[in-house]
């Protein structure tokens, strides 16, 4: 039963409806939603599912370095609408950059105030 599990885990990450892993793996749908409702298979599809996300993740650097140096050679093209969209994509990105420092600090300076008030007021004074 263990490998047909296993296969069924598998089946059920690939993004697959209940019907669509029941059939990759040649079992009744009711059977999938048997294995489904038990909490042992569910902890094993979570484990697995995180699993898979922590090596999916492991890649996203390598991605975003691609796609900054696609982006910088764009901007050398020869083709004006393409050194337009690379110019559009780097001054979105920065600006959300900036947005985001911005946010992050005022965040940070309410965060003071109100642990100031806290202090000043007490948790149990109105």
């Amino acid at each position: 039963m263990f490998k047909r599990e296993d296969e069924l885990i598998v089946a059920l990450l690939m993004n697959r409806s209940v019907k669509e892993a029941s059939a990759a793996v040649g079992l009744s749908e009711r059977t999938v939603h048997r294995r489904l409702a038990d909490p042992a298979f569910q902890q094993k599809l979570n484990e697995a599912s995180a699993h898979l996300l922590g090596f999916s993740l492991a890649f996203l650097p390598r991605l975003v370095e691609s796609a900054v140096h696609t982006v910088g050679a764009s901007l050398k093209s020869t083709d004006e609408r393409l050194r337009l969209r690379a110019a559009e994509i780097v001054l979105s990105q920065a600006f959300r950059h900036i947005s985001t420092i911005e946010f992050d600090k005022r965040l940070r300076q309410v965060e003071v105030i109100a642990e100031a008030l806290l202090a000043t007021k007490g948790p149990n004074r109105g």
